[in-house]
């Protein structure tokens, strides 16, 4: 039976599984065009810019409140504010554990205050999926390290 060998797999960032160019829109854009986005691309997370910088998250909860309260308002009245960022070289177990420590259902991915990505619980349950393929296909998967980290802690 083969075993793979992930290099280091402690080492994992943020850029190795995040969405890249994610799809964006403005805090003064109405919530009509948002539930558009978000239907049409099949995401629950708009990041929200004003003026090119990260200022909230439209969640999809966020939007369904919105309606149900039957609110005419813009993006920026109803997006969760001053969300919890990481940047590409994040670690990728910190964001794990700020996202379930925080119940976070997203991370904007933030370099030199510009939004370059969104690491997403569909993105980490995408990356859980193709290292159980690798399993499935190829044998067991041997984490470098592991032994390592769980004599430190």
């Amino acid at each position: 039976m083969a075993v793979i060998v992930f290099p280091n797999v402690w080492a994992l960032t943020v850029q190795d599984v995040m969405t890249r160019r994610p799809t964006v829109i403005r805090d003064d854009e109405d919530l009509a065009l948002a539930e558009a986005l978000q239907k049409f691309g099949r995401f629950r997370h708009l990041p929200v810019l004003h003026d090119g910088r990260v200022v909230g998250v439209l969640s999809q909860r966020d939007l369904l409140r919105a309606m149900l309260l039957e609110r005419t308002a813009t993006v920026g009245e109803v997006m969760t504010r001053r969300p919890t960022v990481v940047s590409p070289t994040t670690p990728l177990r910190e964001a794990v554990g700020l996202m379930l420590r925080r119940k976070l259902g997203c991370l904007p991915v933030v370099e030199h205050g510009a939004l370059v990505g969104i690491v997403t619980e569909s993105d980490l349950v995408r990356f859980a999926g193709q290292v159980a393929g690798a399993v499935e296909h190829r044998g067991p998967v041997a984490l470098a390290d592991r032994k390592r980290r769980r004599q430190v802690r």
